[in-house]
Parts: structure tokens; C-alpha cells; sequence
């Protein structure tokens, strides 16, 4: 890694691929084996991140990019996007509680058992491995109100839209 930082995760497959802990990725990448894991090979795309980097930040901006790509036609992946967006956002703001896990949870079972394509069916995959593998660093954001990265605690740009 740069600057001699430590590897903290790996995110295998695109958007709807998983997260890994820097201790779980030295492993074939085969669809089987990569599944056992909690990821994806999927378009193969690769994702390295250091220490520096957020894991719940980075799951937010995961499903960001899913939620917008979602086609909407059916329900569970049309507002289960939404619904893992919205709770990820108040958890990257340190406003979370610790109900908002199982919450996600049951939006990820409601997602897989639902949709009607493999985007819908796939969309939790993020959230359900960087809560596997960082789950830590959610309660902290949860329980302490803090970003151990202060990646969430920096202030976050919004674009407006311009009005002239």
C-alpha cells in the first residue's frame, strides 16, 4: 500500500461484490470459494483500501451507487436500496442505533428473497460482509459516536442543485 499503510479490506466484484478483511484475502478467486467468503467475483473489479479508509463510509457509497443503478420495477430492491441508504447515511453521520444492524438485516433477507433480478438479490452483499468482517466498527460508530477513521466525523460535501 502507499505511504506504508496497512491493507485493511479488499472488495471483490463491483458494487454488488463484498467486502473482505485484510486476513481473508489470501484465497483463490473462484466463484465458489469466493462465495464462501461473503463476496463475489462478478465483473471483477478490485477495491483496495488502508487503514485510512471507512468501512461504513465505503458501504454507504456502495449502496449509493446500487440504489441508483436500481431499474425499480420491483419493490424489495427499489426500497430496499433506499431503506439501506437511508440507514447507512445516519449511521456515516453517528446518529445510528444499535437497532439499525438487525434492521439491515432483515431489508438484506427481504432483498434476496424478493427482487425479481440478481441486483435486488445481490444488493445486500456489501453490507452483509463489512458487517461480517467490521462489524466492530459499526458498533463504534453506533455505540461511541465516533468514526475511528474520522472519515465520518469530517465535514461531508453536498452538492446543491444550482438555481439560476
Amino acid at each position: 500500500m502507499p505511504d506504508g499503510k496497512a491493507l485493511k479490506l479488499v472488495q471483490t466484484g463491483g458494487p454488488l461484490g463484498g467486502v473482505l478483511g485484510a486476513g481473508n484475502i489470501d484465497i483463490l478467486l473462484d466463484f465458489e470459494i469466493l462465495r464462501s467468503a461473503g463476496a463475489i467475483l462478478g465483473s471483477g473489479g478490485i477495491i483496495a483500501a488502508n487503514e485510512d479508509n471507512c468501512v461504513v463510509d465505503l458501504t454507504r457509497s456502495l449502496i449509493a451507487f446500487c440504489q441508483y443503478e436500481s431499474c425499480g420495477k420491483c419493490f424489495p430492491c427499489r426500497m430496499g436500496m433506499s431503506h439501506l441508504l437511508e440507514v447507512l447515511e445516519r449511521i456515516c453521520r453517528l446518529e445510528g442505533v444499535p437497532e439499525d444492524l438487525d434492521l439491515m438485516r432483515k431489508v438484506g433477507q427481504d432483498m434476496q428473497a424478493g427482487s425479481l433480478c440478481g441486483h435486488g438479490q445481490l444488493g445486500f452483499n456489501p453490507v452483509a460482509s463489512a458487517l461480517r468482517y467490521f462489524g466492530e466498527e459499526f458498533d463504534t460508530h453506533i455505540l461511541d459516536r465516533r468514526c475511528p477513521t474520522e472519515v465520518c466525523s469530517a465535514p461531508r460535501f453536498s452538492p446543491v442543485a444550482s438555481r439560476r
